[in-house]
């Protein structure tokens, strides 16, 4: 089951080298061409200390990823997203192929794994604010919803801003749907169904006012067809792959933001003292039953599963 858990290595660390050249462990094992890219760049709070950062999943190089708010932007935390004025779009352009390659259906492509990192890069004696990561559970998209809107959705994780270079973290948690594990020809999936905003800022002058934060966007994603180059194996576990999206899905339900921080709260969930179902004994007990030998291949899973997350839960201890 090494390729479900190079999955969930990628889901909940985009840039993490665990995750690099992971596959999505669904539909047919097409060798496909892996590839990571990543944007960086800094984005400010407007003129009365509200802003955001947007990400798209995205499967083409000119296909918008990322909106941000500026310095300059007017809004407010009841402004609609998409009103907000002045903002800056970035595309991920290290990703190989374009809208129209996609369109041609000379290359197919799906979204593995991705999101947003941002952190307070200003004056530490302003630092201020807080913080709002949100990933919509049905990947719809966020421009229609107000900051004051996305903070009241129960799965939104509210944080202080931070100083001492600490990272705040929103990631894609998988598909919501069948359809979003299929290869597809359309460049992106839906518009900003992940967002991190900022509200309550100070800015030079002691007031309410703009704020600078620095940004990285990742994304991971693996492309099939005939100009599709550099392809290596993929692997089909659907058993491994649903067990491994119930635990995810899961927790993002739970008000479990899908960030590498959330792994000890993520732990504690699945585990069977706590009811979680992805590593509890009465799941294990059925597969069992069905089937003697795919039982021996979820307990496989689910060891491997439970060592990468209590090694990764361990450095987050010893690193915070």
């Amino acid at each position: 089951m090494p390729c479900t858990q190079k999955y969930v290595h990628s889901i909940v660390d985009p840039a993490g080298e665990a995750g690099r050249g992971a596959c999505v462990p669904s539909g047919y094992p097409i060798p496909s061409q892996k590839v990571r890219a990543f944007e960086r760049g800094t984005f400010s709070t407007g003129t009365t200390g509200t802003g955001y950062i947007a990400f798209t999943p995205t499967l083409a190089n000119d296909n918008i990823c990322v909106m941000a708010s500026s310095a300059t932007s007017v809004m407010t935390n009841a402004t609609a997203i998409n009103a907000a004025t002045n903002v800056v779009s970035y595309f991920q352009n290290k990703l190989p192929y374009s809208t129209a390659e996609l369109a041609a259906s000379t290359v197919e492509g799906r979204f593995i794994s991705g999101g947003l990192k941002i952190r307070y890069a200003g004056q530490e004696d302003l630092r201020s604010g807080i913080i709002g990561l949100f990933e919509d559970p049905d990947h719809l998209g966020t421009g229609a919803s107000t900051v004051n809107g996305i903070a009241s959705q129960e799965s939104c994780e509210r944080q202080r801003v931070t100083g001492e270079g600490k990272w705040s973290e929103i990631y894609w948690s998988g598909p919501s749907k069948s359809a979003e594990s299929e290869y597809k020809t359309a460049p992106f999936y839906s518009p900003q169904c992940i967002i991190a905003t900022v509200d309550g800022t100070v800015g030079v002058a002691g007031a309410a006012g703009p704020a600078v934060f620095e940004w990285e966007a990742w994304s991971n994603v693996e492309y099939i067809g005939r100009i599709a180059v550099g392809k290596t194996a993929s692997d089909v576990d659907a058993q491994g792959f649903g067990l491994a999206q119930q635990g995810l899905k899961t927790a993002q339900a739970t008000s479990i933001s899908m960030t590498s921080k959330s792994l000890p709260k993520i732990i504690e969930l699945m585990t069977p003292k706590h009811g979680g179902t992805f590593v509890g004994n009465a799941l294990s007990s059925v597969v069992h039953s069905i089937n003697p030998a795919a039982g021996r291949i979820y307990e496989g899973f689910r060891s491997g599963f439970n060592r990468f997350i209590t090694n990764r839960s361990n450095r987050y201890r010893r690193t915070n």
